[in-house]
């Protein structure tokens, strides 16, 4: 036997042997790899989202009570966008005046506001836009005169 024969047949026995085995343990550490990848991508955009979903549906939760609250004390229209700039800064939303459309009906007690608003989501190498738009609608069943007048009323039976 010489040497290169003696060579082949190990390199042929490492390659049949060894190399495999080596293709396995990689594929099977880069699939983990991928796998927590993945995880992580998915914690990270929801960490960047959430905030920004939890905060408008705090916001729509507030614009309802509030256009019920109006309608009942009957408060003008500058009141409620007021309200609603404030409240938009205060959950940290790009709300601007001119996103938020109030309409007041003082002789039906309907109190009515469209806002509609853009946030911005930085996700590092893009940047997401997500687009919202909330309305509310009410009708005041009691003025604030109404409640004085029962007030007045249950007083007097008293």
């Amino acid at each position: 036997m010489t040497i290169e024969t003696i060579t082949a047949a190990i390199k042929a026995l490492v390659e049949r042997t060894h190399w495999p085995a080596v293709r396995r343990e990689a594929a099977y550490y880069f699939s983990r790899l991928a796998r927590w990848a993945v995880i992580g991508l998915v914690v990270y955009v929801a960490w960047k989202f959430v905030p920004v979903y939890v905060s408008a549906l705090r916001f729509e939760y507030a614009l309802d009570q509030y256009v019920r609250h109006s309608a009942t004390v009957g408060l003008p229209a500058r009141d409620v966008q007021d309200y609603v700039l404030w409240k938009a800064r205060y959950l940290n939303l790009p709300v601007r005046p001119q996103d938020v459309a109030v309409e007041v009906w003082p002789a039906q007690r309907i109190v009515q506001a469209r806002v509609a608003y853009r946030v911005p989501v930085d996700l590092g190498l893009h940047e997401v836009v997500l687009s919202f738009h909330v309305e509310s609608r009410d009708k005041g069943l009691l003025t604030g005169s109404d409640l004085q007048k029962a007030k007045r009323a249950l007083d007097q039976l008293r």
